[in-house]
């Protein structure tokens, strides 16, 4: 189990207060003219503040254009993420990154008592945490390691294990751990 570390910041300091949403009922374009018109990567779906889903650039990829879709067609609510991972404000900002890298998610919405509070996203923690861009990119590094055919048995960054830096890390079933975790197994 990897140990936490407590940032003391809470994701309620950090998160945008006012997400770009829409609704589950407009088409897959509108949508896209949406997030164009405000420079960002992803729609809150929501109705009446309650979280209903999340849509993003990789959804309209993924689910219309590999599939050849028209986006006048369809409807946000057939291609959005429905029940989407989301997060309480009151979660300190270094547990929010871990959910992040766990799942491979850049933003997570932050509901409190059943209502959409706001979003929390990788640029808005890289603002108020500048070292949170050395876990994104060791996590970015380890991921293309694993995309490559050839193996690579030690490679340097954060041990999944403890979370410290490490010169070399090593591959311990699909896991990168440092030696002190290796040895201490």
């Amino acid at each position: 189990m990897r140990k936490m570390e407590f940032s003391g910041i809470t994701v309620g300091e950090a998160m945008t207060i006012n997400p770009v949403i829409c609704s589950p009922e407009i088409n897959a374009k509108e949508a896209a003219k949406i997030m164009i018109k405000n420079h960002v990567g992803s729609l809150v779906v929501a109705k009446n503040k309650k979280l209903m889903g999340i849509i993003t650039e990789k959804d309209m990829l993924n689910k219309l254009i590999a599939n050849a879709k028209s986006p006048e067609k369809v409807l946000v609510k057939d291609i959005m993420t429905k029940k989407p991972i989301s997060i309480g404000r009151r979660t300190d900002i270094a547990e929010a990154l871990d959910l992040m890298i766990r799942n491979d998610f850049r933003r997570l919405p932050v509901v409190e008592n059943n209502s959409l509070v706001g979003i929390i996203t990788e640029k808005d923690l890289l603002r108020i945490a500048p070292k949170v861009m050395d876990f994104l990119i060791t996590k970015k590094k380890i991921k293309e390691i694993n995309r490559k055919p050839i193996k690579i048995r030690e490679v340097q960054g954060m041990c999944e294990e403890c979370g410290n830096f490490s010169g070399e890390l090593v591959d311990k079933n699909g896991i990168f751990i440092c030696h002190d975790c290796e040895y201490s197994a």
